[in-house]
Formats: structure tokens, sequence, C-alpha cells
């Protein structure tokens, strides 16, 4: 196993190589939640406009007028930042096919 915990000149710190399936496993998930997103946006667009989304878990939804009210409710459901995919659905911005 290579460990690596120094703090770099950039400011960056190494992981170690044994948790890099789980750092896999969770850009995985978050990968799942985008794909959620995409797929469902039109729909969060209808039931949400000018409103901010977090997606989380299976695909979750949390709604917040701004982005605090968002991180707060997060917060009281204890689900960590760093596992939702979070959006701001704009109703003035069209829909764009990428």
């Amino acid at each position: 196993m290579v460990k690596q915990n120094t703090q770099t000149e950039a400011g960056i710190i190494g992981i170690a190589t044994s948790d890099l399936p789980d750092v896999a496993r969770r850009i995985g998930d978050f990968d799942t939640l985008e794909d959620i997103f995409h797929e469902c946006r039109s729909t969060y667009l209808r039931q949400y406009p000018d409103q901010w989304i977090g997606i989380y878990g299976g695909g979750e939804v949390v709604v917040g007028d701004d982005m605090d009210e968002l991180y707060v409710r997060l917060d009281e459901m204890n689900v960590p930042l760093n596992a939702v995919s979070i959006h701001f659905l704009d109703a003035k911005k069209p829909l764009q096919a990428l």
C-alpha cells in the first residue's frame, strides 16, 4: 500500500491507494446522480422553477428557495454535501440538448 498524507506545495493532500476503490465508487455514485438529473431535468424544472435542488441516494430530491435553505435542509436530514448533486433550475434558461 502506498500512502501519501503529506501536503504538497499546491495544497493538495494525497490519498492512500487503499482508498481508491471507495473514491471510485463515490465518483460512480455522483455520475449516477448527474444522470438522474439530466434525465429528469425538464420534470424538475416544471415542478421546482427557479429553485435549488439536491439529488442524493437513489434519486431523492431536496428543494430550497436558495442555496442556504437547501444546505440547511440537507444538514437537517444528515445528508453529507459530498453525496449530493446540486443544481439551480433556472426557468428563464431554455433547455438545451447536449
